[in-house]
Formats: C-alpha cells, sequence, structure tokens
C-alpha cells in the first residue's frame, strides 16, 4: 500500500489553489491553509500581500492571535518544539501536580475495591491476558500490584502521571494545529477543570483518561506523519494502545477522517485511514459481542432497568448536562440521577443541545473550525449515547477526552474578543482567577474521593433520589455502628427501586446484628429472589440457620447457592463444615474432594479432609 504524505516543494499557486485562499481564509489559519494546499506559508503570505497590499495583511496578520503572525515561529519538529516550549511544559505540569496532590493520599473506594484490594486475581499475569482485546488498564495494575502491592498510593500517582501526560499532548496538539497561546490557554483548563475530575481522582475511572492520553497522541502523530513514514507507524502503535485502554475507544477513529475532512484532504489521504479502520472494525466487532454482556451486567449487578432510553430526551440531558458542568461545575457526583425535570428546565436542555447542534451544522458549512471541535466532543461520547442502556446517561469520566474540543472552542473566541476590543491585560488576569477558581473546586472535589465515607456523604448530597446513594450510605452507618440510621437508609433504597437485591441483603445483614433473625431471613429471602446469584444471601441464611441448630436448612440454603455458582467455594466449605458437624463425614469427604478439584493448593480444605 502506498500512502501520500506531503510535499514541501516551493510551487507557484495554481486557479484552484488561489480560490481555496479566498473562500478559506476568513476560518482557517494560514498555516493549515498552507498544509492542506501543499504549499510553503510564505506562498501564501505573498498572494494575499499581492491581492490585499501590505497595510491589510499586515493589519490581518496583527488583528489575530491565530491568524499567524506568531504562528510562523512555531516549531517544525518534536525536538524544536521540546526545546523551544520546556517551559510550557513544565508549568502545565505543576497546575496538575498541586491539583491533584492530594488524591495520592486518597483510598480504595467504590469499584475500586473489587478490582484491587478484593481482587484475587491481580497478581497473576494470566489475568492480565484473559481479556486480551482491553489489557493494558489490567496489565498496568498488574504492574502496580508488582511494585506496591495493594496500597492506593501507586495507583492513584499512575493516574496523576497519565493526566499529566494527556495534559501536555492537549499542549503539544494544539500548539501544531493552532498557536501555542491557544495550546497553553485550552492545556491550562485542561489540566484543573474539575468537570472532569473524576478520571483522574477515582482509580477505576482512569481508563478513561488513559484512553485520552494514547488517543491523543494517536492523533498528534497522525497529524505530523506528513513529515515521516516514521511518525505514522508510531501513530498506528498508539492507536492500538488506545483500542486496548478501554472497549469503547474504536468511535474515535472517527476524529482522524473528520479532521481530513476540515483540515486535510481526504481524497488524498484516505489511505492512510484504511489500517485505522481496519483495526476499529476488528475491536468493534468485539465490543458488539460484549453488549449482551454488559446489558446483563448493568442489570444484575447494578440494577439498570430494562428497556430502551428515548434518545430525544436522552442526548439533549446528555449534551447539555456536560456543557453546564464546563461552565459551571456544581453538583459533581459519581451518581448523577437527578435527571428528571420540569417541563421548562427540560425545554431550556433540548433548547441548549438544539443550539449546539445548529451551531455543529453551521460549521459544516462555514466554520472548520467550530465544526471539528465541536464534532470531537461528540464523537467521543457516541457509545454513552445510544439507547440500549450499556451506560449511565451522564458520567463525568465520560467527557474527560470530549471535553478539549469544548475547551479549545471556548479558549479560541474569547482570546479573539480579547484581541479584537484590546483587552488583552484584563484578559489573562481574568483567565488567571478562572484557573485559580478551577484549581481550588478541583482541590475540594477530590477530598470527595478520599474515603468511602467522605464519598458517600458528598454523593448523598447530589444524588438523593439514586437507590444506590441510600444503599451506600446504608453501609457507611453501618460501619460506624448507627444500625437504626443503616436500616433507615437500606428501606429508602427499598422504597426507590423494589428489586433492588443488594439493598434488602444489606438491611438482612442489619436486622441480624440487632438480633431481628426473623425479619434477617425474610430479606434474604427477598434478596435472592430478586437476585439468585446473591451468593452472600444463602451463606448468611446458612449461619442463622446452622446457630439455631436448624441444619437441615442450613444445608438446603448453601446447596440452593452452589447450584447458581457450583464453584463458590465458602459455600462449598462451609456446606463440608456442617456435614462434619453432624456426623456425615461421607457428604463431608465428597464435598471436601470437589473443593480440592477447584482449588488443588487449599490447606483448609486438605486439613478438615483428614478429620474425615
Amino acid at each position: 500500500m502506498i500512502f501520500t504524505f506531503y510535499s514541501k516543494e516551493h510551487m507557484s499557486l495554481n486557479h484552484s489553489q488561489k480560490n481555496y485562499i479566498r473562500k478559506h481564509i476568513k476560518d482557517q489559519t494560514i498555516p493549515l491553509i498552507s498544509s492542506y494546499l501543499e504549499v510553503n506559508e510564505n506562498l501564501v503570505l505573498e498572494y494575499l500581500e499581492k491581492r490585499w497590499g501590505k497595510d491589510k495583511l499586515k493589519k490581518f496578520l496583527n488583528k489575530d492571535t491565530y491568524n499567524p503572525k506568531i504562528k510562523r515561529d512555531n516549531p517544525t519538529s518534536l525536538k524544536e518544539f521540546f526545546k523551544k516550549f520546556w517551559s510550557h511544559l513544565l508549568l502545565l505540569s505543576f497546575l496538575v501536580i498541586i491539583t491533584y496532590a492530594n488524591t495520592l493520599g486518597n483510598g480504595f473506594v467504590s469499584d475500586d475495591i473489587a478490582a484491587i484490594p478484593n481482587n484475587p486475581d491481580l497478581k497473576s499475569f494470566s489475568h492480565v491476558l484473559s481479556d486480551p482485546k482491553v489489557m493494558l488498564r489490567a496489565l498496568i495494575h498488574w504492574a502496580a500490584f508488582r511494585i506496591d502491592g495493594t496500597n492506593p498510593f501507586i495507583y492513584h500517582l499512575i493516574n496523576l502521571v497519565i493526566h499529566i501526560g494527556a495534559t501536555l499532548s492537549v499542549f503539544t496538539l494544539i500548539a501544531f494545529l493552532f498557536d501555542p497561546l491557544l495550546a497553553l490557554l485550552t492545556a491550562s483548563i485542561f489540566a484543573v477543570h474539575p468537570a472532569i475530575s473524576e478520571a483522574v481522582s477515582w482509580i477505576s475511572g482512569g481508563g478513561y483518561s488513559q484512553t485520552a492520553l494514547f488517543f491523543l497522541l494517536t492523533f498528534l502523530f497522525y497529524i505530523l506523519s506528513k513529515e515521516s513514514f516514521k511518525k505514522y507507524l508510531i501513530s498506528l502503535i498508539f492507536y492500538i494502545l488506545t483500542l486496548e485502554s478501554i472497549v469503547t475507544a474504536p468511535v474515535l477513529f472517527f476524529i482522524l477522517p473528520l479532521y481530513e475532512i476540515a483540515y486535510g484532504n481526504l481524497r488524498k489521504n484516505w489511505k492512510k485511514l484504511i489500517p485505522f479502520l481496519v483495526l476499529s472494525g476488528v475491536w468493534i466487532l468485539f465490543a458488539l459481542i460484549l453488549v449482551p454482556q454488559r446489558i446483563n451486567t448493568l442489570q444484575t449487578e447494578y440494577y439498570q432497568s430494562k428497556g430502551f432510553d428515548n434518545p430525544f430526551q436522552q442526548i439533549p440531558i446528555a449534551i447539555s448536562s456536560y456543557l453546564f458542568l464546563f461552565a459551571w461545575p456544581q453538583g459533581l457526583t459519581i451518581y448523577h440521577s437527578e435527571l428528571s425535570f420540569s417541563p421548562i428546565v427540560f425545554s431550556f436542555y433540548v433548547l441548549t443541545a438544539l443550539v449546539f447542534f445548529t451551531l455543529l451544522i453551521w460549521g459544516f458549512k462555514k466554520n472548520k473550525f467550530i465544526f471539528f471541535w465541536f464534532s470531537f466532543f461528540i464523537i467521543s461520547l457516541l457509545p454513552t449515547l445510544t439507547p440500549l442502556r450499556i451506560s449511565w446517561i451522564v458520567a463525568e469520566r465520560y467527557v474527560y477526552l470530549g471535553s478539549l474540543g469544548i475547551f479549545v472552542v471556548f479558549c479560541y473566541y474569547t482570546l479573539k474578543l480579547a484581541n479584537k476590543y484590546n483587552l488583552k491585560k484584563p484578559f489573562y488576569i481574568l483567565f488567571c482567577i478562572l484557573i485559580a477558581a478551577l484549581m481550588i473546586r478541583t482541590f475540594i472535589r477530590n477530598i470527595d474521593w478520599k474515603n468511602e465515607d467522605n464519598l458517600w456523604i458528598a454523593t448523598g448530597k447530589t444524588s438523593p433520589s439514586d437507590p444506590v446513594t441510600h444503599n451506600n450510605l446504608g453501609d457507611y452507618y453501618t460501619r460506624h455502628g448507627n444500625l437504626t440510621m443503616a436500616a433507615s437508609e437500606f428501606l429508602q433504597a427499598i422504597s426507590l427501586k423494589k428489586d433492588y437485591a443488594d439493598a434488602y441483603h444489606n438491611l438482612a445483614n442489619t436486622y441480624e446484628k440487632m438480633g431481628k433473625t426473623d425479619l434477617a431471613i425474610s430479606y434474604y429471602q427477598q434478596a435472592i429472589k430478586y437476585n439468585p446469584l446473591l451468593w452472600q444471601s444463602y451463606l448468611n441464611l446458612s449461619v442463622i440457620y446452622f446457630n439455631e441448630n436448624k441444619n437441615t436448612l442450613a444445608i438446603a440454603a448453601l446447596k440452593k447457592g452452589i447450584l447458581k455458582d457450583p464453584k463458590n467455594y465458602s459455600l462449598l466449605f462451609n456446606l463440608a463444615k456442617i456435614y462434619l458437624k453432624n456426623s456425615d463425614k461421607t457428604q463431608a469427604r465428597n464435598t471436601l474432594e470437589n473443593i480440592l478439584q477447584i482449588y488443588p493448593q487449599d490447606q483448609s480444605a486438605k486439613n478438615l479432609l483428614k478429620q474425615t
């Protein structure tokens, strides 16, 4: 396969090139025009000077930072870039470190607990290879475990380093595409904005920042591939790492042809896109296979309601919610459950979304800058905007990468206004105040992720109608010994979701601790009714029956659980102990031998087997 890369030859402009300049000079930078036409920048400037005259060209170059008095001084290679802008990169790294330093002392919360400290497979490298299509995150966690076990510091440090890398990639990408000033402003907001902090502060959210880092590097080297085939290969390698980071990553492919449409030459460069398309197609096939499993997981483990979302409600709410969080980052929460609105408020959300999509469509015809970056925002969110209920309607981690599209547009037009009305000094002062305010808000939000108690108390304030919130608050009160409040929270969770098996199970645990065993038995049975795979309820039922000398009922409860989960060690081992207590050594021996077939190295089973 032959790939076409941009020529650096000096040539005169033909009629179609001149026509392109006249048509796009108002909405594209001179470097972008010269790149698209594959001509030297000076040729474009010479043509404009001949067409306009020196005075008009000088005025044009001075009025807009991005029409490229500054741009002509931009680096032409990465080596020159790092030499020239090392101080900018250092400043951005410093902003990230200051903003997120307090996350390094945070613990494991929510999904982190099952994924890391309670994950027996974490230390096994075979676990990394168990899902080769998205193994990079597992590989990183395996490496962290080998370095420092289950100390949360190392996992938070990884998230912090990834965010630094993503921020520096944003600066580099925008600097090469436009200019360093726009790049610095955009990357500064990206570095500290609280609306995307979930993907940094929460270990389990780090897959989204990791995906963003590798895709930004993919995009950067794709743009630079006009210089060499080596950079093109590097871009492909980074894209594979992108795909290995998260299952929804293949959709990011569409950003590359969109770039060619807006700023490049799709007709000439379409062959360069084929390997990216093939890789994306393979990963998409795997992702489609996983859709039923994902839906089932959300319904059984997260109690997502069955059915489909109405896209005419879902999409305006999602798009507008993200835009509002960028503008005013209050109400940050792990569960955006407060999504029921009055007709007037919903109409406002719809209007906001309509304005956004109207600008996107208008941009396609009149302004490639808006078209490309608004599309960048939407494309990154596409997997979460389906009506299939394979994701939450709004989750801050989802918008980590897509936020770049909004931030760069905001910085571009605010700086353009400052230039137009000669308000550069007030603009820079206000921008510094904005960055400081965003840093403080993110620093405060990081405290919510410090531990389970902080997280669920904060979530209770922002997401009071989510049953999961009340279930987790019940856990909080249980940990602090307030069983009455714990029971109240679990009952509230059940009232919000009648089939919430986890809440029934936790309520049963609470009543058992309160000595109300009859209520505990009743609620364990309710938990099993709504989730037959909840093996802990079978186990706890058997313990109650065993303590009441009702061994037959205890054995029956364990057998029911084993039917649903035949390899469950806890159920099998407790069944063997009850058989041994009943002097039924034959059944005890059979059960223990079954355990050792599944877990050959288990010493507890071996020791108990000696008693049979």
